[in-house]
């Protein structure tokens, strides 16, 4: 490893007690600068500097993170910028307070963090940012760069209200450039003035003792913080609901279109990622369930719910394995969730992902997701953990196949679709003999319900049927406004799904799939159409691969049009041999 690599991955832990003057080094005016719209310095009035900076940084979107004042027996993690302004976007106090100086010195202006402790014992302490508008401090500049007490002037130069009476310091609650995420945090999205009159506050109150405070000198030797990738290694847990334009996509789980139903599996995943926060291993959780079993959508409100605890929470992009984004995961400061889904076909990507979170100064959980634990892909991860000497702690969940309050979800579907007062309500039809609903066909037929088209189907198949039917009018019609053309194949299209949705390709490489319907290989003008069209419709994330999606509806489709149209198997197969021994030569 370089020198310059040993040094970009360190930032370490900050203890106030054993090196409180380390805490400039988290000061990075240019890695703030980066991420943020903040100006360099001027000669405006100091006043109007900082007024413009906390504008600016108030509008970035920050959410605050409730985390314990200490992250472990060496100190308290610090995020840096690039963490509160990208990904995960949020921060503590601290962080806030860090960031905060760093665009303050940014702009030329002089700048300082205190910590203070709470009088009351077991209650957290706080981080405020002091600015000198005058270009000096009160009592002068220690040298060595810590107050260890307030200065005897110090407290009686900090102006009490943003509009005077003028003195030469202001002191900011860092909260108040923040937003609430989850539970109500103290101060947040504040403007400045409320955030002067705050953090004079904090200081005279009585609540709070000074702890240290410490000078952002620009001559320390800073810590630099990780680079940010490319391209993000997660993905959000949820969609805007808005961008679905067809049934399949609205109803995804990252839609959300139905809000969560309680399970008890999220209480125990939640206490998962808490317990392992504080411990030293990895926490890894296997979700089992057949397809449509809702076992994506536990493991997005998962995601969804830690990410507004603070974590840098999400599912792993299809295609995020290249060293920059992996290194991301590996050095990061907050607490880390990752989604693998469908982790029975990505046992590779698994293993590399726990091979990068166990680098973590700080444990991560790992959440995978599969139809079922038969086969070699588990018995690969949990080998790859002992010959690795991975500390972890596994636990393993099967979801039934369907939802514990079938009729609820059903009903919450319907309202979620139908937003028309209506008196009457639906009711779920018992499926045929020797069938059951599964959690994905309760919110289908939730929104077939509200669709209100006539008698709900009894089987899975039917029911399929019928959503894939709209499904197949979407296509068309996205077809012909897109080329301003009528398809001369009526079917061509849903065999072109079928296709796509068995050699799962990236977006790229859609229209080279296609040559695998006898009807596109030689048509290159009308296979890109195609691509492009079904690209648009099945909408995979960045990052992700073109299939119809839920599984559950890909895979009927895909056995129905095989049922009819044998040869595309082979053709199938005889492509994705091609391209395999190819790029092995």
């Amino acid at each position: 490893m370089s020198a310059s690599s040993e040094r970009r991955a360190v930032w370490p832990q900050w203890s106030a007690d054993t090196a409180p003057a380390d805490l400039a080094r988290y000061v990075v005016p240019d890695a703030v600068r980066l991420h943020a719209q903040i100006p360099g310095p001027s000669a405006a009035p100091s006043l109007r500097r900082v007024q413009e900076v906390w504008d600016r940084l108030r509008q970035a979107g920050i959410g605050y993170a409730h985390e314990p004042p200490d992250s472990g027996p060496d100190g308290q993690w610090i995020r840096p910028p690039a963490e509160l302004l990208v990904a995960p976007r949020n921060g503590t106090c601290l962080d806030l307070a860090v960031l905060l100086a760093g665009a303050f010195r940014h702009t030329g202006l002089h700048t300082a963090v205190l910590i203070l402790d709470a009088i009351e014992p077991g209650r957290p302490g706080h981080a405020l940012v002091a600015v000198s508008l005058s270009g000096s401090w009160p009592g002068g500049h220690p040298d060595s760069g810590v107050w260890p007490e307030p200065p005897l002037e110090f407290l009686g130069e900090v102006q009490t209200r943003l509009d005077g009476p003028p003195r030469s310091v202001l002191v900011l609650d860092p909260n108040g450039i923040s937003h609430p995420v989850g539970a109500d945090a103290p101060g947040t999205d504040a403007d400045l003035s409320e955030a002067v009159a705050t953090g004079r506050a904090h200081l005279a109150s009585g609540v709070y003792r000074w702890r240290v405070g410490v000078i952002a000198d620009p001559a320390t030797e800073t810590y630099t913080p990780a680079p940010l990738p490319a391209v993000l290694p997660l993905r959000d847990a949820y969609r805007d609901p808005g961008t679905a334009e067809s049934a399949l996509r609205l109803l995804r789980a990252e839609y959300q279109v139905t809000p969560f139903q309680s399970r008890d599996e999220l209480t125990v995943l939640s206490a998962l990622c808490e317990e392992t926060l504080l411990g030293r291993r990895t926490g890894v959780a296997v979700v089992i369930g057949r397809g449509g079993a809702g076992k994506t959508r536990l493991a997005l409100e998962l995601v969804d719910r830690m990410a507004r605890r603070g974590w840098y929470a999400g599912a792993l992009r299809e295609q995020a394995r290249d060293s920059r984004s992996l290194e991301w995961l590996a050095e990061g400061t907050a607490p880390l969730l990752v989604l693998i889904d469908y982790a029975d076909a990505r046992a590779a990507s698994t293993i590399e992902i726990l091979r990068v979170v166990v680098r973590r100064r700080r444990p991560a959980v790992v959440i995978l997701t599969a139809r079922e634990r038969e086969g070699e892909w588990l018995t690969r991860i949990t080998d790859a953990l002992e010959t690795d000497s991975h500390p972890h702690r596994l636990e393993s969940f099967e979801l039934p196949d369907t939802h514990p309050r079938p009729n609820d979800l059903f009903l919450r579907t319907y309202a979620a679709i139908d937003r028309r007062p209506s008196t009457s309500r639906p009711q779920l039809p018992a499926p045929d003999k020797g069938t059951r609903w599964t959690t994905l066909d309760l919110v289908l037929l939730g929104w077939l319900a509200a669709r209100g088209n006539g008698p709900l189907p009894v089987t899975p198949a039917a029911l399929y049927d019928e959503i894939l039917r709209h499904e197949r009018r979407y296509w068309n019609t996205t077809f012909e406004s897109n080329t301003r053309t009528e398809l001369r194949y009526t079917d061509l299209l849903a065999e072109a799904a079928a296709c796509l949705t068995l050699l799962t390709p990236a977006p790229h490489r859609a229209a080279r799939a296609l040559t695998a319907v006898g009807r596109l290989a030689d048509t290159e003008e009308l296979r890109e159409q195609v691509a492009s069209t079904l690209i648009t419709c099945m909408d995979p994330g960045p990052g992700e691969y073109v299939a119809i999606r839920p599984d559950p509806v890909g895979d009927h489709h895909l056995l129905t049009t095989l049922s009819r149209r044998p040869d595309l198997l082979e053709r199938c197969l005889s492509l994705a041999f091609n391209i395999a021994g190819h790029s092995s030569c």
